[in-house]
Formats: C-alpha cells, sequence, structure tokens
C-alpha cells in the first residue's frame, strides 16, 4: 500500500511511505541490527521537472517499486523503506542547498539518490561523503567513479567508456569508417563524447565531434557543421527535450545518415519523444532489458518486476524500462549490502557492496551478476549484453523494432 504525505516547504517535499509493515503475528517489532525500529530513509533527489522530468519521474516509480518488494518482504535489516522526493528541476546549485536543508533535519536520509544528472550527483558527492552517507545513482560520468574522493559513492551505471568501447566495436563491425558524434556542451556530453571519440579511434575510426547547447532548441547549424565531415554515421548523445530537438533537426535539414543513439541516450523513451516519425530509421544502444520479448518467453524475476511497477502506477511508462529497472536494483543491492554487512549505517553497507556475494534468486532486473569492487563504484557487466536496436514504439516498455 502506498501513503502520501506532503510536507509544508519550500522546496515542495514529497515523502512517499512504501509498504509499512504492521508487526508479525509473533508480536516482535521489526528491528534492524542495532535494534531500531525506525524507517530506513531513502531521499531521492532529482528532476522531477524540467528538461529530465520524463526520466526522473521513471527513476521515482522504479525505487517505489523496488521499495514496495522489499518491505513487502521485511524491509532492510528490518527497517521499512520510507522515500522523500525532492524535484531539483535538475540544477546542481539548488540540488547542493535543497541536500545541505535535508541533512540538517530531525530525520536525515539513510540513503541519498544524489540526482538525475551527473552535474547534480558531481554536485552533490562532497557533502555525501563529509556526512558518511550512503549515495547512489544511475548517473554515467567517468568522473562520479572515485572511490577515493567518494568512498560512499556507487552508481548503477556502467560509466561512459564500457558501452563507449561497445558501441564502437558494432560501428567498426557495419563497416564504417568515418564518425560525427554529436554531443551537448553539459557535463555528460561532454565526457560521453570523449569516451566515444576515444573508443571510435581505438578501433581505428576517425572521429568528428561537434558539440551544441544544452538548452537549444533548434540544432540544425550543428548538424550541418557534422555533416560538412560526410561521416559514414552520426553517434549523438542527448537526454529527454533534447532528443526531439536533435532528430527534428535532423529530419530539417534532410540528413539521412544512419544515426545511432548511444547507451544513455537509449534510456530515453526517444520513439516517444521524438513523436515517432523523425525517429524512424534511426537506432540506439540500449541494456538488454529494453529489446522486447514476448510475455510467454518472460521469467518470472521479470514478472514480478513487472507486477511491482503496476502497484505505483506503472504503466503508462514515462521513460524506457532500463530507467526503472536500474532504480529498482538500487533498492535491490542496498538491501543486499546491508543484509550482508548485518548493518544499515552507510560506510558498512558501502564496503560490502565493494565484494557483494550474489544472493539467490537475483532480484536485479538489468543485468545478469551486478557487482562492485573497491577500485570501481560502477557495474562492469559482460559488454555483449548491450544490444544495438532500431528505434520503434515500446511495448511493456521495451523497444519493439519496426
Amino acid at each position: 500500500m502506498l501513503k502520501f504525505k506532503k510536507l509544508v516547504a519550500a522546496a515542495a517535499v514529497a515523502t512517499l511511505t512504501i509498504g509499512l509493515a504492521a508487526c508479525s503475528s509473533g508480536g516482535s517489532s521489526n528491528t534492524n541490527s542495532s535494534g531500531s525500529s525506525q524507517p530506513y530513509q531513502v531521499l531521492f533527489m532529482g528532476g522531477t521537472s524540467g528538461f529530465v522530468a520524463t526520466l526522473a519521474q521513471a527513476q521515482l516509480a522504479g525505487y517505489q517499486a523496488g521499495a514496495a518488494d522489499i518491505n513487502a518482504h521485511g524491509g532492510i535489516n528490518g527497517r521499512q523503506i520510507e522515500i522523500t522526493s525532492v524535484d531539483t528541476a535538475a540544477d546542481a546549485t539548488k540540488a547542493t542547498s535543497l541536500l545541505t536543508q535535508a541533512l540538517s533535519s530531525s530525520t536525515p536520509p539513510d540513503l541519498v539518490i544524489p540526482g538525475t544528472t551527473s552535474a547534480e550527483t558531481l554536485a552533490l558527492l562532497p557533502q555525501l561523503t563529509r556526512s558518511k552517507i550512503l549515495g547512489m545513482s544511475e548517473s554515467a560520468s567517468n568522473s562520479i567513479n572515485n572511490p577515493a574522493s567518494y568512498p560512499y559513492g556507487f552508481s548503477v551505471s556502467v560509466g561512459q567508456t564500457l558501452p563507449a568501447q561497445a558501441l564502437a566495436q558494432y560501428v567498426k563491425s557495419q563497416g564504417y569508417k568515418t564518425v560525427g558524434i554529436l554531443a551537448a556542451s553539459d557535463e555528460t556530453g561532454t565526457a560521453g563524447s570523449t569516451a566515444l571519440q576515444t573508443a571510435v579511434q581505438g578501433v581505428g575510426l576517425t572521429a568528428n565531434v561537434v558539440s551544441y547547447d544544452a538548452a537549444a532548441v533548434d540544432v540544425s547549424p550543428e548538424l550541418e557543421k557534422l555533416r560538412s565531415g560526410n561521416p559514414d554515421v552520426m553517434l549523438y548523445i542527448a537526454n529527454g527535450a533534447q532528443i526531439p530537438v536533435i532528430l527534428k533537426s535532423r529530419q530539417k535539414i534532410g540528413w539521412t545518415v544512419p544515426t545511432i543513439a548511444d547507451l544513455s541516450t537509449g534510456s530515453n523513451d526517444i520513439w516517444q519523444l521524438a513523436d515517432g516519425d523523425p525517429a524512424k530509421g534511426t537506432s540506439a544502444m540500449v541494456y538488454p532489458i529494453q529489446a522486447y520479448v514476448d510475455p510467454s518467453a518472460q521469467t518470472e524475476e521479470f514478472k514480478n518486476f513487472n507486477t511491482e511497477l503496476a502497484t505505483v502506477g506503472v504503466p503508462p511508462y514515462t521513460s524506457s524500462l532500463s530507467l526503472y529497472g536500474l532504480a529498482w536494483d538500487i533498492m535491490h543491492l542496498v538491501q543486499a549490502g546491508a543484509k550482508q554487512a548485518n548493518s544499515t549505517a552507510g560506510p558498512d553497507i558501502a564496503k560490502a557492496l565493494e565484494n557483494l556475494q550474489q544472493p539467490s534468486p537475483q532480484p536485479w532486473a538489468v543485468f545478469t551478476d551486478e557487482t562492485f569492487s573497491p577500485t570501481n563504484h560502477f557495474l562492469a557487466p559482460d559488454a555483449s549484453q548491450f544490444k544495438v536496436v532500431a528505434v520503434g514504439p515500446t511495448v511493456d516498455g521495451m523497444i519493439k523494432s519496426n
């Protein structure tokens, strides 16, 4: 059951208490290893308004679904999860101020989801480190993966290097020789384009990068500049509202060069954002969970994931299934880490996550195995799990290519 409570605050914070269960039939209360029965406080700081709103809304639903599943099975070491959502509008400065307020409150968070964008995450990680609070996000900038500086910061992203290498190998396998890369001039775009350019050149291909203003409403000039180099294929990096701007500008100038979205872009519902037609004939690199699987072939774990999403109002889907799945996995990774550590303290869970024993059955929605290490706080799945698919409508959150 979901309960919603509005808190009176300038930040317009909403608290979502996910499935707080009563005591067991034996009469004992839920407690963690130190005897506390207080809820496990999760603070989601994401841009639920602004240009990444559809992504943030999908992530929030995934956290809610994961929390509902965990709470139904005893919570995190006996503590029921309580999620508070704060709208940062994807503004790193605003996010920093809101986190300061949250950390000084009477109920500081046990876990913080620090942002929908990499810029937010990078702005918030220093505060979480000083306060020794666990932080886990879906943000992809390689700068986030710094265990020495951010020992309590993790991401279920695979970073930008691994998928860039996988995409470069795919491009080479298609016989392309020259590659044009279009990326936003923000943190995600800059880091992503650097990783892509390095990967493309690493497999012996020529790469040219053109950047665009992340707030632009038309990128026709940038596309014309990229086209002047006569690339065999265009790779692009974008999020949310940036995607239709690129695809409609591409259509506007009549450029039909093969076009492939990188993995972070492919995590959006490209077809829906672009209203279909501008996305026709384009492709995207995606997580394995995004490729369509007929209901008759779905695993029981996958069906359970979808059942819990339904309890929090999904469908309709506001983004691709990977966004929901990675959020679900964050909640279950924290649960597994707390169980292994026999503690809900952030530093203890962080240490357990670096040497996580895979639970059986595995609750993960996205990859077959999900682990971190003392030197890598990103997931590191086998690159063969990524897929390049033709962009098409989503069915049950999965891409069903035309």
